[in-house]
Protein backbone atom coordinates (compact mmCIF):
# COMPACT_ATOMS: atom_id res chain seq x y z
CA UNK A 1 0.00 0.00 0.00
CA UNK A 2 3.11 2.30 0.27
CA UNK A 3 4.27 1.49 -3.16
CA UNK A 4 3.73 4.06 -5.89
CA UNK A 5 3.14 3.19 -9.56
CA UNK A 6 6.31 3.43 -10.05
CA UNK A 7 7.52 1.08 -7.62
CA UNK A 8 9.40 3.30 -5.30
CA UNK A 9 8.41 2.86 -1.29
CA UNK A 10 7.25 6.17 0.44
CA UNK A 11 6.85 9.46 -0.90
CA UNK A 12 9.82 9.76 -3.61
CA UNK A 13 8.91 13.46 -5.20
CA UNK A 14 10.96 16.42 -4.55
CA UNK A 15 9.73 19.05 -1.67
CA UNK A 16 9.87 22.79 -3.35
CA UNK A 17 11.38 24.48 0.26
CA UNK A 18 11.19 27.83 -0.94
CA UNK A 19 10.20 30.78 -3.74
CA UNK A 20 12.04 33.85 -2.61
CA UNK A 21 13.05 36.99 -4.80
CA UNK A 22 15.89 37.85 -6.02
CA UNK A 23 17.33 40.63 -3.94
CA UNK A 24 18.79 43.88 -5.93
CA UNK A 25 17.61 43.93 -9.44
CA UNK A 26 14.62 45.48 -11.57
CA UNK A 27 12.52 42.58 -10.49
CA UNK A 28 10.85 39.89 -12.53
CA UNK A 29 12.72 37.06 -11.16
CA UNK A 30 12.57 34.97 -7.64
CA UNK A 31 15.07 31.68 -6.88
CA UNK A 32 12.97 28.25 -6.37
CA UNK A 33 14.64 25.81 -3.83
CA UNK A 34 13.70 21.97 -3.33
CA UNK A 35 14.76 19.13 -1.29
CA UNK A 36 15.75 16.46 -3.47
CA UNK A 37 14.11 13.10 -3.61
CA UNK A 38 15.45 10.34 -1.88
CA UNK A 39 16.16 8.41 -5.03
CA UNK A 40 18.63 10.81 -5.93
CA UNK A 41 21.08 9.53 -3.56
CA UNK A 42 23.20 6.23 -3.06
CA UNK A 43 23.27 3.61 -4.46
CA UNK A 44 20.72 4.02 -6.93
CA UNK A 45 21.17 7.24 -8.18
CA UNK A 46 17.91 6.90 -9.82
CA UNK A 47 17.08 10.72 -11.23
CA UNK A 48 18.94 11.59 -14.01
CA UNK A 49 16.98 15.67 -13.63
CA UNK A 50 14.98 17.98 -12.14
CA UNK A 51 12.74 20.19 -14.67
CA UNK A 52 11.32 23.63 -12.96
CA UNK A 53 7.45 24.35 -14.77
CA UNK A 54 5.95 27.59 -13.51
CA UNK A 55 1.94 27.51 -13.79
CA UNK A 56 0.59 29.61 -16.53
CA UNK A 57 -3.43 30.86 -16.58
CA UNK A 58 -5.37 28.29 -18.70
CA UNK A 59 -6.86 30.79 -20.74
CA UNK A 60 -3.35 32.08 -21.95
CA UNK A 61 -2.05 28.39 -22.44
CA UNK A 62 -5.06 27.52 -24.68
CA UNK A 63 -4.33 30.78 -26.70
CA UNK A 64 -0.71 30.07 -27.17
CA UNK A 65 -1.45 26.66 -28.52
CA UNK A 66 -4.33 27.58 -30.70
CA UNK A 67 -1.79 29.86 -32.27
CA UNK A 68 1.28 28.08 -32.39
CA UNK A 69 3.19 30.18 -29.88
CA UNK A 70 3.58 27.37 -27.57
CA UNK A 71 3.04 23.29 -28.00
CA UNK A 72 2.63 20.23 -25.66
CA UNK A 73 5.23 18.14 -24.35
CA UNK A 74 5.41 15.09 -26.76
CA UNK A 75 6.41 11.81 -25.14
CA UNK A 76 9.81 10.90 -24.75
CA UNK A 77 10.62 14.67 -25.24
CA UNK A 78 13.20 16.54 -23.28
CA UNK A 79 12.74 20.00 -23.06
CA UNK A 80 14.90 23.14 -23.96
CA UNK A 81 15.00 26.50 -22.46
CA UNK A 82 14.82 28.95 -25.18
CA UNK A 83 13.65 26.88 -27.91
CA UNK A 84 9.71 27.73 -27.74
CA UNK A 85 7.05 27.23 -25.34
CA UNK A 86 6.76 23.86 -24.23
CA UNK A 87 3.34 23.46 -21.75
CA UNK A 88 1.95 20.73 -19.66
CA UNK A 89 -1.55 20.15 -19.12
CA UNK A 90 -2.39 18.79 -15.65
CA UNK A 91 -5.38 17.94 -13.30
CA UNK A 92 -8.64 20.34 -13.05
CA UNK A 93 -7.03 22.14 -16.25
CA UNK A 94 -3.93 23.57 -14.76
CA UNK A 95 -1.38 24.45 -17.25
CA UNK A 96 2.64 24.21 -16.75
CA UNK A 97 5.09 26.05 -19.03
CA UNK A 98 8.73 24.70 -18.92
CA UNK A 99 11.13 26.72 -17.10
CA UNK A 100 14.61 24.94 -16.53
CA UNK A 101 16.29 22.09 -15.88
CA UNK A 102 19.02 21.09 -13.44
CA UNK A 103 20.59 17.42 -13.63
CA UNK A 104 20.76 15.32 -10.59
CA UNK A 105 23.99 14.87 -8.83
CA UNK A 106 23.04 13.14 -5.57
CA UNK A 107 23.13 16.47 -4.01
CA UNK A 108 20.48 16.98 -1.25
CA UNK A 109 18.87 19.95 -2.84
CA UNK A 110 19.13 22.12 -5.19
CA UNK A 111 17.95 25.58 -6.74
CA UNK A 112 17.03 27.19 -9.87
CA UNK A 113 16.49 30.96 -11.24
CA UNK A 114 12.92 31.56 -12.94
CA UNK A 115 11.12 34.32 -14.38
CA UNK A 116 7.82 35.45 -12.54
CA UNK A 117 4.72 35.98 -14.29
CA UNK A 118 4.44 39.36 -13.47
CA UNK A 119 6.08 42.00 -10.94
CA UNK A 120 5.22 44.52 -8.08
CA UNK A 121 3.09 47.61 -8.52
CA UNK A 122 2.50 49.92 -6.40
CA UNK A 123 -0.96 48.35 -5.47
CA UNK A 124 -0.56 44.57 -5.41
CA UNK A 125 2.03 41.87 -6.71
CA UNK A 126 0.64 38.38 -7.87
CA UNK A 127 2.46 35.37 -6.86
CA UNK A 128 3.60 32.94 -9.20
CA UNK A 129 3.15 29.02 -9.05
CA UNK A 130 5.63 26.26 -9.24
CA UNK A 131 6.17 23.19 -9.91
CA UNK A 132 9.32 20.66 -9.76
CA UNK A 133 9.62 17.21 -11.65
CA UNK A 134 11.98 14.53 -10.51
CA UNK A 135 12.87 12.27 -13.63
CA UNK A 136 13.90 8.58 -13.66
CA UNK A 137 14.29 6.78 -16.57
CA UNK A 138 12.16 6.20 -19.53
CA UNK A 139 8.80 8.13 -18.29
CA UNK A 140 9.43 7.50 -14.81
CA UNK A 141 8.75 11.19 -12.78
CA UNK A 142 7.84 12.64 -9.45
CA UNK A 143 5.98 15.91 -8.97
CA UNK A 144 6.66 17.83 -6.05
CA UNK A 145 3.37 19.80 -4.92
CA UNK A 146 3.13 23.30 -6.29
CA UNK A 147 4.48 26.44 -4.29
CA UNK A 148 4.41 30.37 -4.68
CA UNK A 149 6.25 33.03 -4.64
CA UNK A 150 6.62 36.68 -6.10
CA UNK A 151 9.09 39.01 -7.07
CA UNK A 152 10.10 42.39 -6.06
CA UNK A 153 11.51 45.61 -7.70
CA UNK A 154 14.23 46.42 -5.55
CA UNK A 155 16.09 49.30 -7.37
CA UNK A 156 15.00 52.71 -7.52
CA UNK A 157 15.74 55.17 -10.11
CA UNK A 158 18.60 57.59 -9.52
CA UNK A 159 17.69 60.77 -8.88
CA UNK A 160 17.26 63.22 -12.15
CA UNK A 161 20.05 65.44 -12.79
CA UNK A 162 20.98 68.17 -13.66
CA UNK A 163 18.06 70.10 -11.97
CA UNK A 164 17.39 73.94 -13.27
CA UNK A 165 14.94 76.17 -12.07
CA UNK A 166 14.16 79.48 -13.47
CA UNK A 167 11.41 82.38 -12.34
CA UNK A 168 9.91 84.70 -14.51
CA UNK A 169 6.35 86.75 -14.66
CA UNK A 170 4.90 84.64 -11.77
CA UNK A 171 5.93 81.06 -13.57
CA UNK A 172 8.91 79.22 -11.89
CA UNK A 173 10.10 77.00 -15.43
CA UNK A 174 11.69 73.42 -14.17
CA UNK A 175 13.39 70.97 -16.43
CA UNK A 176 15.77 68.35 -16.00
CA UNK A 177 17.51 65.56 -17.32
CA UNK A 178 16.06 61.79 -16.85
CA UNK A 179 17.93 59.31 -15.22
CA UNK A 180 18.96 56.13 -16.88
CA UNK A 181 16.38 53.54 -15.65
CA UNK A 182 14.98 50.69 -17.54
CA UNK A 183 11.00 50.97 -15.92
CA UNK A 184 11.34 54.74 -15.65
CA UNK A 185 7.24 55.59 -15.30
CA UNK A 186 7.25 59.42 -14.16
CA UNK A 187 8.35 62.15 -11.98
CA UNK A 188 7.55 63.67 -8.49
CA UNK A 189 7.95 67.38 -7.64
CA UNK A 190 8.02 68.82 -4.48
CA UNK A 191 8.14 72.57 -3.35
CA UNK A 192 9.75 73.86 0.13
CA UNK A 193 11.02 77.28 1.51
CA UNK A 194 13.89 75.95 2.85
CA UNK A 195 16.61 73.41 0.64
CA UNK A 196 16.37 71.02 3.76
CA UNK A 197 12.38 70.85 3.30
CA UNK A 198 11.43 66.80 3.30
CA UNK A 199 9.84 65.89 0.72
CA UNK A 200 6.42 64.30 1.27
CA UNK A 201 2.82 64.46 0.30
CA UNK A 202 1.78 67.62 1.75
CA UNK A 203 4.47 69.59 -0.67
CA UNK A 204 3.56 67.68 -3.65
CA UNK A 205 3.12 70.08 -6.91
CA UNK A 206 3.15 67.53 -9.79
CA UNK A 207 3.87 64.22 -10.90
CA UNK A 208 4.64 64.73 -14.16
CA UNK A 209 5.95 62.36 -17.14
CA UNK A 210 7.88 64.85 -19.18
CA UNK A 211 11.11 66.32 -17.93
CA UNK A 212 9.79 69.98 -17.65
CA UNK A 213 6.90 71.67 -15.48
CA UNK A 214 5.65 75.20 -14.73
CA UNK A 215 4.75 76.02 -11.28
CA UNK A 216 2.44 78.75 -11.62
CA UNK A 217 2.63 80.41 -9.66
CA UNK A 218 5.69 80.30 -8.83
CA UNK A 219 8.10 82.23 -6.80
CA UNK A 220 12.03 81.85 -5.30
CA UNK A 221 10.89 78.39 -3.51
CA UNK A 222 12.84 75.31 -3.18
CA UNK A 223 12.09 72.34 -5.90
CA UNK A 224 12.87 69.05 -5.36
CA UNK A 225 12.83 66.40 -8.45
CA UNK A 226 12.38 62.63 -7.85
CA UNK A 227 12.10 59.89 -10.47
CA UNK A 228 9.76 56.87 -9.97
CA UNK A 229 9.72 53.77 -11.84
CA UNK A 230 6.74 51.38 -12.71
CA UNK A 231 6.15 49.30 -9.87
CA UNK A 232 6.06 52.44 -7.17
CA UNK A 233 9.56 52.94 -6.67
CA UNK A 234 10.49 56.18 -5.69
CA UNK A 235 14.21 57.01 -6.32
CA UNK A 236 16.35 60.46 -4.41
CA UNK A 237 15.92 64.05 -5.11
CA UNK A 238 17.69 66.16 -6.85
CA UNK A 239 17.49 70.19 -5.77
CA UNK A 240 17.20 73.64 -7.62
CA UNK A 241 16.53 76.98 -6.56
CA UNK A 242 15.09 79.54 -9.03
CA UNK A 243 18.14 81.40 -11.21
CA UNK A 244 17.44 85.40 -11.41
CA UNK A 245 15.25 85.27 -14.71
CA UNK A 246 13.38 88.41 -12.55
CA UNK A 247 16.23 90.52 -14.00
CA UNK A 248 15.64 90.10 -17.43
CA UNK A 249 13.11 92.78 -18.99
CA UNK A 250 9.85 92.43 -18.09
CA UNK A 251 8.61 93.70 -21.75
CA UNK A 252 11.10 90.83 -23.25
CA UNK A 253 8.17 88.71 -25.59
CA UNK A 254 8.04 84.73 -24.48
CA UNK A 255 8.95 81.98 -26.83
CA UNK A 256 6.47 79.54 -28.06
CA UNK A 257 5.92 76.61 -25.80
CA UNK A 258 4.19 74.18 -24.37
CA UNK A 259 4.66 73.97 -20.83
CA UNK A 260 2.34 70.88 -20.55
CA UNK A 261 0.18 69.88 -18.14
CA UNK A 262 -0.13 70.00 -14.70
CA UNK A 263 -0.93 68.32 -12.37
CA UNK A 264 0.29 65.16 -14.45
CA UNK A 265 -1.19 62.32 -14.06
CA UNK A 266 -4.30 64.12 -12.92
CA UNK A 267 -7.30 62.74 -10.94
CA UNK A 268 -10.33 65.26 -11.96
CA UNK A 269 -8.96 68.66 -13.81
CA UNK A 270 -5.34 69.51 -14.88
CA UNK A 271 -4.12 73.23 -15.64
CA UNK A 272 -2.77 73.38 -19.94
CA UNK A 273 -0.64 75.89 -20.00
CA UNK A 274 1.62 77.31 -22.40
CA UNK A 275 3.58 80.40 -23.98
CA UNK A 276 3.34 82.70 -27.05
CA UNK A 277 5.68 85.22 -28.00
CA UNK A 278 2.67 87.40 -30.10
CA UNK A 279 -0.62 87.24 -30.73
CA UNK A 280 -1.88 83.98 -32.78
CA UNK A 281 -4.69 81.87 -33.78
CA UNK A 282 -4.00 78.97 -31.05
CA UNK A 283 -5.60 75.42 -31.17
CA UNK A 284 -5.17 73.23 -28.42
CA UNK A 285 -6.59 69.44 -28.74
CA UNK A 286 -6.03 66.68 -26.28
CA UNK A 287 -6.14 63.15 -28.71
CA UNK A 288 -5.68 59.66 -27.80
CA UNK A 289 -3.14 57.05 -28.70
CA UNK A 290 -4.69 56.44 -31.56
CA UNK A 291 -4.91 60.12 -32.69
CA UNK A 292 -8.58 60.66 -32.23
CA UNK A 293 -9.37 64.04 -31.19
CA UNK A 294 -10.98 63.59 -27.74
CA UNK A 295 -11.02 67.09 -26.51
CA UNK A 296 -10.98 70.76 -28.21
CA UNK A 297 -9.87 72.98 -25.69
CA UNK A 298 -8.96 75.96 -27.26
CA UNK A 299 -9.54 77.13 -31.02
CA UNK A 300 -8.81 80.77 -31.73
CA UNK A 301 -6.89 83.64 -31.28
CA UNK A 302 -4.80 84.29 -28.22
CA UNK A 303 -2.91 87.11 -27.42
CA UNK A 304 1.05 86.96 -26.39
CA UNK A 305 2.30 85.85 -23.15
CA UNK A 306 1.60 82.87 -20.71
CA UNK A 307 -1.84 81.15 -20.88
CA UNK A 308 -3.62 78.28 -19.31
CA UNK A 309 -6.96 76.43 -20.01
CA UNK A 310 -8.60 73.90 -17.64
CA UNK A 311 -9.25 69.98 -18.78
CA UNK A 312 -11.72 68.14 -16.22
CA UNK A 313 -10.58 65.09 -17.90
CA UNK A 314 -13.78 64.76 -19.92
CA UNK A 315 -14.50 64.57 -23.81
CA UNK A 316 -16.01 67.09 -26.05
CA UNK A 317 -19.37 65.36 -25.28
CA UNK A 318 -18.80 65.58 -21.99
CA UNK A 319 -18.29 62.01 -20.49
CA UNK A 320 -15.19 61.13 -18.37
CA UNK A 321 -12.13 59.63 -20.84
CA UNK A 322 -10.94 56.27 -19.66
CA UNK A 323 -7.65 56.24 -17.72
CA UNK A 324 -4.63 55.91 -19.99
CA UNK A 325 -1.88 58.38 -21.81
CA UNK A 326 -3.10 60.93 -24.40
CA UNK A 327 -1.36 63.47 -26.71
CA UNK A 328 -1.82 67.30 -25.83
CA UNK A 329 -1.27 69.40 -28.91
CA UNK A 330 -1.07 72.93 -29.34
CA UNK A 331 -0.45 74.34 -33.00
CA UNK A 332 0.13 78.21 -33.69
CA UNK A 333 2.16 80.21 -35.90
CA UNK A 334 2.81 77.11 -38.23
CA UNK A 335 4.33 75.03 -35.82
CA UNK A 336 2.97 71.62 -33.93
CA UNK A 337 3.88 71.15 -30.26
CA UNK A 338 3.36 67.93 -28.46
CA UNK A 339 3.48 66.38 -25.13
CA UNK A 340 1.52 63.75 -23.04
CA UNK A 341 -0.61 63.59 -20.47
CA UNK A 342 -1.66 61.09 -18.00
CA UNK A 343 -5.41 60.19 -16.50
CA UNK A 344 -5.14 57.75 -13.43
CA UNK A 345 -7.97 58.13 -11.13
Amino acid sequence: QNIDKWGALGNAAPAIVAVKDVPNDQGGAVRVSWNASYLDAYPGYAIGSYWLWRQVPASAAQAALRSGGARLLRAGETPVAGRGRVLRAGAQGVYWEFVASQLANGFPSYSLVAATLSDSTPVANPPTVFMVEARGSGHVAWDSAPDSGYSVDNLAPPAPAPFAASYAAGVTSLHWSPPSAPDLASYRLYRGASSDFLPVAGNLIGAPTETTFADSPGGFYYYKVSAVDVHGNEGPTSLAFPTAATSAPATAPPSLALLGAAPNPLRAQSAIRWTQPRAAAVRVTLRDLAGRRVRSLLDGSSPAGAHAVRWDARDDAGRAVPDGIYFLELEAEGRLLRTRVAVVR
